[in-house]
């Protein structure tokens, strides 16, 4: 399980949109979607993280150390708490490159699946 503060951190960072737009076709409505949604560039959340459901940790993303996330039942913030038995970690970037990278990443698995799909 991810802890938000780790979410925000990587998809703060990673940031998708300027050539997922150039490789779709104006039809697409993956492209639609990301026009209609905000111009870019979108923050990753969500992309990242099934990337990483999918693929693993891959050369740019760490686990934090087992925890838990300690949520305020009155504003709903919350923080990291390390536990040792914990059942929770987050993702983090493993160098300062790998926000870049996964960005990379996740246009180039977006826009291959888009020429595939074109060529069908």
């Amino acid at each position: 399980l991810l802890a938000s503060r780790a979410v925000e951190e990587v998809g703060e960072r990673v940031l998708l949109g300027g050539r997922i737009e150039a490789c779709l076709p104006e039809t697409s409505p993956v492209r639609a979607a990301i026009l209609l949604y905000r111009p870019p560039p979108l923050k990753s959340w969500d992309p990242v993280t099934l990337l990483y459901a999918v693929r693993g940790l891959g050369a740019h993303l760490l686990r934090s150390e087992r925890g838990s996330a300690s949520i305020d039942g009155t504003d709903g913030s919350n923080r990291w708490v390390p536990v040792a038995d914990g059942h929770q970690s987050y993702l983090q970037l493993r160098s300062q490159d790998a926000a870049d990278a996964l960005a990379r990443e996740i246009e180039d698995l977006v826009c291959s699946h888009a020429s595939a799909a074109l060529q069908a």
